[in-house]
Formats: C-alpha cells, structure tokens, sequence
C-alpha cells in the first residue's frame, strides 16, 4: 500500500514537471502543418485516455501512437477502425501485426476521406471540388528490452515506424514519408508497476502542393504509466505532447472489473485553445480471438468523435516462448502486488504456481522466502499476542471475573483451537460457573419443594386427599428422600382405603362432574382414588378409562391446531420478517439486518423452518463479515491520517464481527503499540512538567492500550 501511493506521488510530481518544462519542445518543429490525419490515433483505449502513449494494448491500432506498442505480441492479431467525424469526415485504419522470434512486425493503412467538399468560382458559380483524402501505408518493427541471466528481467521496449503517405486536396497531390521513433523504460526502482515512454512522431520532410509546401505534423510526447494487475489491471497514464503550435497534457484510467468488460475515461487540455479537448471515454468487450473496442471523445463546438475498433486473433500461430514471458510477467507483478498489500496467502499461491511452470524462476522463489519470512514473523507476533491474552486472562479468572477470562481464553481459541492452557483455563470457568449453577438449582428446589410443602399440608387438613396425594408426590418426585412426604402418602393411602361407601360416592360424583365440565385430568384423579378404596367399582374404572381417551383427544387437538398454526401463520410472518431483513441487507443496514435474520432465525428454528433457519444463518454471517471489512477500512483510513484512537475502535468493532480477522487484528496491534507510546511519551512530558496526576492518567491510558508495556509500568510504578 505504501509502495502504491509513493507511485501516484511520484506520477504527479513528475507530470508536473512536464506542464512546467515541456512546451519549449515545440522548437523542434516550425511551419505550417499538413497531413493532419497522422496526428489521430486508431485505438480507441489510446483515445478514451487523453491520447496516450502508454496504452496497455496488443492492438495493431497502437502503432499509431507507439512504434513500440506490439513489442510484447505473442501471436498475430488483424485490427480494423473506423472513426466518424463531423459530417461525412471519416478515419479508417486497418493492420496487422505478426510476432518473431525476436520482436513483432507490423503493416497497416490509414485513410482519411473528407467527403464532397463544395467550390465557388470568381463569379460565385457553384462546382464540385474533386474528392480529396489522405493515404498511409506503415511498417512497424517493436522489440522488447530484456535479458534472461542472471534472472528474466523486462527493462522496456522499443520501435520505429515508417509512413508512405499519399496526399490529395481538391485535385492536387503530393507524396512524402515520415517516420516514428519510440520506447518506454520500466522504473521499479520508483515502484513497482511504474514505467516512462518517449515518442517521437511524424518526422520526415515537408509536402508540395504545386508551389505551396508545408511541413508534416510532428511532435515530440513523453507518458507515464503505472499499473497494479491485481487491482482488477487498474492503471493510470499521464501524457505531454507538443508541436509546432500547440502543447497538450493528458491523463487518465483504466480497470476491467469484471471479465471481459474494461473500462477507459480520461481528460486532455491544451495550452492554446484546441478542438481536441476535454473528457473522452472508452469501454472493451475482450474475448479469446476477439475484442470489439469503443472510445467517445471531444470535438468542440462541432459534435462527438466516435471510433469503433474489431481485433481478431490468430490462436494457432501464437509464438509459444514469447507468450509464456508474457504471461510469466503478469503473474509476476501480480504476485508482487498481493505481496505489497500482504495478502501473503494469494501471493504465495501465485509464486508457487509460477514455479509450477518456470522451475528455475529465481525471482518467484526470493519472494517466497519473503513469504516465509514474513509468515514466520506473523506466527512469532501471534504467538506474542495469545500469551498476553493468556496473562490477561488468568488475571481476571484470580479475580474471579469469569467473563472478562472467558473473553480472552475465547481470542486464544480462535487463533488455536488446540491451546491446552486456554482449554484448561475454560474448564476451570466451566467448573466455577457449574458450582454457582448447582448452587441456583439447589435454592431454587428448596422454594419449590417449601410451596409444594405447604400446599400439600393445607389440602390435607382440609381432607381433599386426592389433591393432596398428587402435592405429596410432586414433592418426593422433586426430593426423592424427603421421609415426612413419604410419611403423609402412606396416611393418605390409609384414610382413602377407610373411605366408607357415602364418602366413595361423593368422591365418584365430585368426579363426574369435573368429567362434565371437561376437566378429565382432575376428574381421573377422583375416579382414581374411588378405586383405590373400592377396587370393585367398574363404574369408577370406565371413567378413568374415559378420561384418558379424552385427554388423548386433547392432546391430539392442541397438536393439530399447533401443526396448523406453524404451516399457516408462523411460516406467514417468519416470510415476512425473513423479507423485511433481506431487505435490509440490500440496502446495506448490516447492524440492523443481523438482528431481524437472527430474530427470523430463532423462530424458524423453534417451528422447524430450516430453509429459512440456514438461510438467515448465512446471511448474519455475511452481513458480519461486510461489517468488519467496513470497520477495517475505516479502522485504516484513521490509521492513515493519524486518527489512532478512533483507527483502535474501528479495528476492536471489525474483531467483534469477526475474531478470526487477522489483518485487522495485526492492524489493532500496531495501532496499541503506536497509542501506548504516544500516551507514554505524553506522560513523560506531564511528569517532568509536574504535573503528577496528569501523568498518572496518561500512563494508565498507555497501560489501557498495552497492558505490559515495561516503561508505563515502572514509570507509574514510580509516582505512585
């Protein structure tokens, strides 16, 4: 990330010197200019740029621009454009390019048509004008700048082209020939992805139209490049033109975010007045053998110039070894780029499979000893990391603060699962909290069984044994040895079995006619204990038998309407609420949205919805895991302007979505480090001050941040 915006730094810096120091260029061209369709460039991502130089493409189409732009080709490509401007006014070029063992060579034709042109003699008699146009024929050689020992190293490229131009305007003619010559150089030592082109276009002598001559339109351009491939091939060019009567700068952009779309915009402006101004735009449709290219771009006061460009590959004649150095660079500079951005898990991926296929690419195989290495520093400040969680933790388990201990032997175990002392610093938190349980369950079965207790008392004074039977059981079931509850059964069984015959019938009629109201339970208890003291009467057992078909019957409805409650009304508003949070995610409310697709969740759970139980599952876990990344990038963007405190909440919120973040738990520490030293440093200054309370107070803020750090320690230590 450092490396990146060193680059822009120094893109800026130097294009600024350009604006400065690049006009006076112009004195290496005077006169009138002619054959102003060599100035035009045929690729529209040169165009949709500002007209750069530095345009990252394998198009025939780029020669115009770049004698050096096919150096890299690896296999033949046949290039068509046509570009329409004002009127009838059209542009068209076709090429192609064909790569050797060493370089590529290229041949194209230009022409330019400028439609039916209206004359007027000496009396103002009207007549046609003979059509007039201008032709090109070019040839193109490019080569790459590279060697292969000690190790494969791309320094740049560079190519010459030759113009057979044609000229003819309203019946006269003229022919001539010019040249273009041109390279870039790669500038890693700037920064990785940072490159320099120098062209030199259109040089050669002047046309004759019978006794008229003019010079052609050279110019001398200079361009910047710098690309970051991993960044969806993002790039940013600047570019600086100048001719006998004008200087242009530029600048522009490019990414592809999604295969096969990429996307061109881009800004020119001159320092006299120009046609040719102002913001131009481009898009690219690229396919295996074939790519359909568009850029729109100013004319002013006029209209819009549109160019349209079709590319054909010929698959079958790819030069095999410069193909493979090709792509050998690219996933190599991406490999960089995720080494840059310490993404070392992509890097490493990419660097070995490099290897997998260039075995003996020394480049490949230092970074990955700097993946290695720096993995291994990763593992050392981990395990740095989990042993002062570890101190912290036991800490707070001595001070039998459960929760913060078990908040820390947590952090341990998402980093290793398999760390006995937090595993067994768990277990002890396990057994306390055990003990407390016990001891809750304990009291609470003592209240219990107390009601029970007394209820069972009250109804046996009164003489309702049944009732009291079944509190005296309740309180055995709850108090196995309880032996005064066991005493007061065998009683109870006792006194029904004295029951004479009025008090049995009075028993079977109390239960008849709870039978009546419904009260089947109630009334089998009734009917029960008529039998228990008369174990003849059948009327007293065909009501039990009775009230225990009821009860299934019961049991039965309560069910079906619970079925059909869950099949209708739950699944109605679980829809609902699983809708409302969806939408919610969309909108991007992740806070929000977790707590409606976890509220969604638990009730699919409870009414057996595991569609939507799964579903709102994976939806908590991607609206956490879009809320860290939100509160990383916060927590880095406050890093990056010195904001640390504000930087040290985002990165603890985007650990509380996900422990398990290791870039922001890296980011975290150093941000601790950072504030813990500062506030150290601050305290100091308040010390020598005199100013002992303040003092105190910044150190404890430093501690807060680093619990261990030695200085505030002792340095607190010593106020005290």
């Amino acid at each position: 990330m450092q490396k990146a915006q060193n680059s822009f730094i120094t893109l800026c810096a130097v294009c600024a010197a350009l604006l400065y120091f690049t006009p006076g260029a112009g004195a290496l061209s005077g006169g009138n200019a002619t054959a102003d369709f060599l100035k035009m460039a045929a690729d529209p991502d040169s165009i949709a740029l500002g007209q750069s130089i530095m345009t990252p493409g394998y198009s025939p189409a780029g020669i115009i621009m770049n004698p050096s732009a096919l150096a890299y080709n690896y296999q033949p490509i046949l290039s068509f454009t046509n570009t329409l401007l004002a009127n009838d006014v059209r542009y068209n070029f076709a090429g192609i390019s064909v790569p050797l063992k060493l370089g590529t060579v290229a041949a194209a034709a230009s022409y330019s048509d400028y439609g039916q042109i209206q004359g007027y003699d000496a009396n103002f008699n009207p007549y046609n004008i003979p059509r007039s146009g201008e032709t090109a024929v070019i040839l193109n050689y490019a080569l790459p700048i590279r060697r292969e020992i000690p190790v494969f190293t791309e320094f740049g490229r560079a190519g010459v082209s030759v113009k057979f131009v044609h000229l003819s305007l309203a019946g006269y003619s003229a022919d001539v020939t010019a040249y273009d010559i041109g390279g870039s150089y790669n500038m890693p030592f700037l920064a990785e992805g940072m490159s320099a082109g120098l062209v030199f276009r259109n040089n050669g002598g002047g046309a004759s139209y019978n006794t008229t001559s003019a010079s052609l339109p050279s110019s001398v351009n200079f361009g910047l490049r710098y690309e970051r491939p991993a960044w969806k091939d993002f790039f940013a060019v600047a570019d600086a033109e100048t001719d006998a009567d004008n200087a242009y700068y530029s600048a522009g952009v490019g990414v592809s975010p999604i295969y096969p779309l990429s996307l061109r915009c881009g800004w020119r402006m001159a320092t006299n007045s120009s046609a040719a101004e102002g913001l131009s735009v481009g898009f690219g449709l690229s396919f295996s053998n074939f790519s359909l290219r568009y850029a729109m771009s100013p004319m002013k006061d006029i209209s819009m110039v549109h160019t349209v460009c079709i590319d054909i590959t010929f698959e079958s004649f790819t030069n095999a070894k410069v193909a493979y150095d090709h792509y050998l660079s690219r996933y190599y500079q991406m490999g960089r780029d995720k080494y840059d951005e310490k993404d070392y898990i992509a890097a490493r991926q990419i660097f070995e499979d490099i290897l997998s296929v260039y075995p003996g690419h020394l480049p490949s195989k230092e970074y990955l000893q700097k993946i290695n290495n720096a993995l291994d520093e990763m593992e050392q400040h981990k395990q740095v990391q989990i042993d002062r969680w570890l101190r912290k933790a036991d800490v707070a388990l001595q001070r039998n603060d459960v929760i913060e201990a078990r908040k820390y032997y947590s952090l341990v175990l998402n980093i290793d699962s398999e760390n006995t002392e937090a595993l067994d610093g768990m277990s002890k938190i396990s057994d306390l909290l055990g003990d407390y349980e016990n001891e809750e369950a304990e009291q609470v079965n003592k209240d219990r069984i107390t009601n029970l207790w007394n209820t069972a008392v009250g109804f046996y004074a009164k003489g309702d044994y049944v009732v009291a039977r079944e509190k005296f059981q309740e309180v055995l079931r709850v108090d196995p040895n309880n032996e005064q509850a066991a005493k007061y059964l065998s009683e109870i069984f006792e006194q029904l079995n004295k029951i004479t015959t009025t008090q049995n019938n009075e028993l079977f009629n109390k239960g008849v006619e709870l039978f009546g109201q419904g009260n089947y339970a109630e009334a089998k208890k009734y009917f029960s204990s008529v039998v228990i003291s008369n174990p003849d009467r059948k009327d007293a057992q065909d009501y039990i038998a009775a009230c225990q078909q009821k009860m299934e019957e019961q049991q039965q409805k309560a069910e079906a309407e619970k079925t059909a409650y869950k099949n209708v009304t739950v699944k109605n508003n679980i829809e609902t609420s699983y809708f409302e949070a969806l939408k919610m995610y969309q909108k991007g409310d992740y806070e929000e949205a977790i707590k409606a697709f976890t509220k969604c969740r638990e009730d699919a759970l409870r009414y057996d919805f595991n569609k939507y139980a799964e579903s709102s599952r994976h939806y908590i876990n991607a609206c956490k895991n879009a809320l860290s990344e939100k509160y990383y990038k916060e927590g880095f963007s406050n890093f990056k302007n010195n904001n640390l405190e504000a930087a040290a909440d985002s990165f603890n919120k985007a650990l509380e979505y996900n422990p398990e973040y290791s870039s922001a738990k890296l980011e975290l520490d150093k941000v601790n480090d950072k504030l813990a030293q500062d506030y150290y440093e601050l305290g100091m200054k308040a010390f020598s001050a005199g100013n002992t309370e303040k003092a105190k107070e910044l150190f404890k803020k430093s501690l807060n941040y680093k619990f261990d750090k030695i200085e505030s320690q002792r340095a607190l230590e010593r106020i005290q």
